[in-house]
């Protein structure tokens, strides 16, 4: 599978409210990771009142590798403050994401790129936003399949 097969696979069951299926897509330490309720209390507290997610649009991050992920979390560390999956409110970082620890696990071998997913409102629906909300997220291999390796709703 590529990884954009993959990420469309895991985007429709992000719109499709799947998200016992979307979770399988994350690497156990992202799952780990999640708060109490899970991929779906993360999507609800990123979309805030926007409206519901109907369409998405990737974007490939060609730019970022794990050293420079982790660079970028500890450059701006001291004013994010104590971010995590865990804990999060829905917003991004300050200076954009990354601003979580990017996991150990994470390294050269297995990573597989970094992108962004819009999550778009009904192209019919008359509101005044351009994504309902969105992701910032690293794949990785595992083993023969692929997984999300970090996972951050940006603003």
């Amino acid at each position: 599978m590529t990884p954009e097969s993959f990420l469309n696979a895991f985007a429709q069951a992000v719109v499709a409210q799947s998200f016992d299926r979307a979770e399988k897509m994350l690497a156990p330490w992202v799952k780990s990771a999640l708060p109490v309720g899970g991929l779906k209390r993360v999507v609800r507290l990123a979309r805030g009142d926007n409206p519901p997610a109907a369409e998405f649009e990737l974007a490939e991050l060609p730019d970022n590798d794990p050293a420079s992920m982790r660079e970028g979390v500890a450059e701006y560390a001291e004013e994010e403050g104590e971010r995590s999956l865990a804990t999060t409110d829905g917003t991004g970082g300050l200076y954009g994401p990354p601003s979580y620890p990017i996991p150990d696990e994470i390294t050269d071998d297995n990573f597989r790129g970094c992108w962004q997913i819009e999550f778009q409102p009904d192209e019919d629906a008359d509101v005044d936003v351009d994504y309902s909300y969105a992701f910032y997220l690293a794949l990785v291999a595992d083993g023969k399949e692929l997984k999300i390796g970090y996972l951050e709703p940006v603003d």
